[in-house]
């Protein structure tokens, strides 16, 4: 077999390729080791699958090869979870509950290592399940319908504590109504409705016995008047007596007092009417 010699054309014309190919690749390798992170986000640095660091909002190296980046979500996330539990004696209650929350963002190279980003499913919903239950288990079913303010603020301080532990932060949570068996509900709704009408009757009652007193006090209160009207006039009858009794001439004055002027047409012998004055006494 004859051989050809190479052609140096064609040996010229590879290494060019090659070098262009890793002038291509190291350029590759170089921007790609250039990374941003968002204003709403924080990256977590990782050297050969070790955190390292995490990285602020801004424009980032890494190097090629040993270093890798994940990029966190640091706003609010929500979760929502129904929420069966048991009245402390034993009713069946149910309801849902939704919280707002984020990661506390100084803590999340210990997130990712303790429970991984997916905290929602995993940590949060389970914790609102089982801080309904805890909260709830210490009121009986009457008095959850009529302190539902209070429960729900224990709800939220416990279910905060538990969030801390993971190094999340709570910020709102909304709690739909309770629900009970639909017979439970109606018992409790007419109780209510007859203690509203029991109340309402004591004040009824409460306002007639106001009345009666007022008309008590009134009728009391015009018989001490009527008695010190009385009380009086016997008094002057009395001092007109005395009168009588002290001067004589009294009587004399009495008769002038009614003396209408007018003199007796007929005057007769012996008549003590002789100036028609009439008596006095009367």
């Amino acid at each position: 077999m004859s051989s050809f010699p190479s052609s140096p054309i064609l040996k010229h014309q590879g290494l060019s390729i090659g070098l262009i190919v890793l002038a291509l690749l190291a350029l590759s390798t170089f921007f790609g080791s250039w990374y941003t992170v968002g204003s709403d986000q924080r990256a977590l640095l990782f050297t050969n699958g070790r955190i390292v660091g995490v990285e602020d909002a801004g424009l980032h190296f890494k190097a090629p090869f040993f270093q890798s980046v994940t990029k966190v979500d640091i706003r609010t996330q929500h979760a929502d979870s129904p929420a069966p539990a048991g009245t402390y004696d034993l009713q069946a209650v149910d309801t849902n509950v939704s919280v707002n929350f984020h990661f506390d963002s100084t803590k999340l190279p210990e997130i990712y290592k303790r429970t991984g980003l997916d905290v929602a499913a995993n940590i949060v919903e389970p914790r609102i399940q089982e801080t309904v239950k805890a909260v709830v288990a210490q009121y009986n079913a009457e008095e959850l319908l009529k302190r539902r303010e209070l429960v729900r603020e224990k709800i939220v301080d416990l279910l905060r504590g538990k969030l801390a532990a993971y190094n999340l932060i709570l910020e709102d949570i909304q709690i739909t109504d309770f629900k009970f068996d639909p017979s439970f509900t109606k018992a409790i709704e007419e109780k209510q409705v007859a203690e509203q009408q029991a109340l309402t009757e004591k004040n009824n009652l409460a306002k007639v016995q106001v009345i009666a007193q007022q008309a008590v006090a009134k009728a009391q209160g015009q018989a001490d008047s009527n008695l010190a009207i009385a009380k009086a006039n016997a008094q002057a009858i009395d001092v007109q007596g005395e009168a009588l009794r002290a001067n004589p001439m009294y009587l004399e004055l009495r008769r002038i007092e009614k003396w209408d002027g007018a003199y007796p047409r007929v005057v007769t012998g012996g008549d003590k009417s002789l100036l028609g004055l009439g008596d006095v006494t009367k």
